[in-house]
């Protein structure tokens, strides 16, 4: 399997923060949960409308191969497999600059062009090593569903509680679901 040079889940905070510049694109400002990332990114919300409060998933990959053998720059049709079929919205392209950060706190940051749709992720240092200047980016996005994150958060948290407080537990059953209420049976 292809090892990601970097994968978080953002949130939008912000559409077109310096005002809207093109009819089919819209820059997004998000903020990721993980790594604490601030990312400027510019979609063809066209084709994939994004809105403000909603999160969504971002990989970024030096290739699509799942063995993670190097893209030959070719597309190539067939029926392959690739780390594009868990994505919604893929980009391809080249990251053109790489800063530094100075002083303790500070941040490094990656632009990327994809196509003239450019990318500007800012955060520790120590998770731009893996990048090279003028190297092959793929951007690739999928919504996160709100719902389904919430309630995996709390079905961990409730599967991690329920083992706790009963060693023979070996399994929790969902009984009903519904937007606000859960059923959950213990066995």
């Amino acid at each position: 399997m292809a090892e990601f040079l970097f994968e978080d889940i953002f949130k939008i905070d912000r559409l077109n923060p310096d005002g809207k510049k093109f009819d089919k694109v819209t820059r997004i400002e998000a903020k990721s949960e993980k790594f604490d990332m601030f990312m400027h990114l510019d979609v063809g919300t066209d084709v994939y409308p994004m809105n403000e409060g909603e999160k969504f998933s971002m990989a970024l990959s030096s290739t699509l191969n799942e063995d993670g053998t190097p893209d030959t720059g070719y597309y190539t049709p067939g029926n392959r497999k690739t780390l594009a079929d868990n994505y919604e919205y893929v980009m391809q392209g080249k990251l053109y600059r790489i800063a530094e950060g100075s002083g303790h706190h500070g941040k490094a940051e990656i632009d990327a062009s994809f196509g003239g749709l450019l990318m500007m992720l800012k955060g520790d240092p120590s998770y731009f090593k893996k990048y090279e200047l003028d190297q092959r980016l793929f951007l690739l996005i999928r919504k996160v569903d709100l719902k389904v994150a919430h309630f995996t958060k709390f079905f961990f948290s409730l599967c991690g509680k329920a083992l706790s407080e009963h060693e023979d537990c070996t399994l929790l059953t969902i009984i009903k679901m519904s937007p606000a209420f859960v059923e959950v049976s213990i066995l």
